[in-house]
Order: C-alpha cells, then sequence, then structure tokens
C-alpha cells in the first residue's frame, strides 16, 4: 500500500518538523509531503531511501502563470525533492484552454523529466463538471502524467458563513 503522510503546519519551528519526520520513520511511509521551504531543513535527516519527499506548488488554485510555475518547479526539483504536485491551473480549465494547459504540463514536465523528478497533478473536483474533469484526466493521460490527485482546495465540508 502507498502511503502519503503530509506535514502542512505552518507553526512548525525547524527542531519540531524535524522530530515530526523522524517520528514517523518507525511506520512504512512512502511519501512525506511537505511545504517546499521545510526541504532546506530536512537535508541533514538520514532518508536512506526509506520515502520519497514530495511537495505542491501553485496550490490550491493554479493561479500563477506558465513562467511563474515553471521558476518554482525549477527551484523546488534541485532541492533534493523526489515528487512535485501541482494544480491544473483553474482560470485555463473555466476558459476550457485546453492548449494552455497542455503547454503547462509539457513545460514543467520537460522540467522535471530532466531533473528525475516526478511531476504529479491535483485536481479540483468541487468546482468543475464530470465533462470539464474528464477532458482534464484525458489532457493529463496522453501527456504521460499518471498521477492525478483529487483536491478540495481550500474549502471545508460544512461550513455557513454570512449568517
Amino acid at each position: 500500500m502507498y502511503t502519503q503522510y503530509a506535514i502542512y503546519n505552518q507553526s512548525l519551528s525547524d527542531d519540531e518538523l524535524k522530530l515530526e519526520v523522524e517520528s514517523v520513520k518507525k511506520y512504512k511511509i512512502s511519501e512525506i509531503s511537505l511545504f517546499s521551504n521545510y526541504l532546506p531543513v530536512l537535508k541533514n535527516i538520514e532518508n536512506t531511501n526509506q520515502y520519497k519527499l514530495s511537495t505542491v506548488l501553485d496550490f490550491p488554485y493554479g493561479s500563477l502563470d506558465t513562467k511563474s510555475r515553471n521558476v518554482l518547479v525549477s527551484n523546488v526539483a534541485k532541492s533534493g525533492i523526489n515528487i512535485i504536485y501541482l494544480p491544473v491551473q483553474s482560470r485555463y480549465v473555466v476558459n476550457r484552454r485546453y492548449d494552455r494547459i497542455r503547454e503547462d504540463i509539457k513545460s514543467n514536465k520537460d522540467i522535471c523529466d530532466e531533473l528525475g523528478i516526478e511531476l504529479r497533478y491535483s485536481l479540483e473536483y468541487r468546482v468543475f463538471n464530470h465533462e470539464i474533469l474528464a477532458k482534464i484526466c484525458q489532457i493529463l493521460k496522453v501527456m504521460n502524467i499518471n498521477t492525478i490527485t483529487p483536491s478540495s482546495g481550500t474549502m471545508l465540508a460544512g461550513i455557513v458563513t454570512g449568517k
């Protein structure tokens, strides 16, 4: 079974982060996912290829343009990461700019492939209809993105505001 352990607590100190990572080593964790700014802290922690390190960029909305995402991917890919998750750019999805989505995927995948990093995408399932989701999944599959994670973005179920 593939198990991801996510550490997205923004209030962790460097020492607390190290303790958190050390505490999960006893489990069969396949992947530890964390914010990219935590990566330098983990360089001194021995991994012994026990798990892969991953991060998510431009989350949750995929609001950056492709050039900005390319810079992020390039910088993070050189930091010892194994997997990068990117959300599909929502503006292009809403406007059905499938050509732009393909360009984004290709350019980021080229960077990752060159550096030996696996690129995965996340797809906001609460916002888009099934037809659009199927189309995006088809594009990702054709472009050899083999892992797509469903995401609820930052929305929480059951919270009502404005009353």
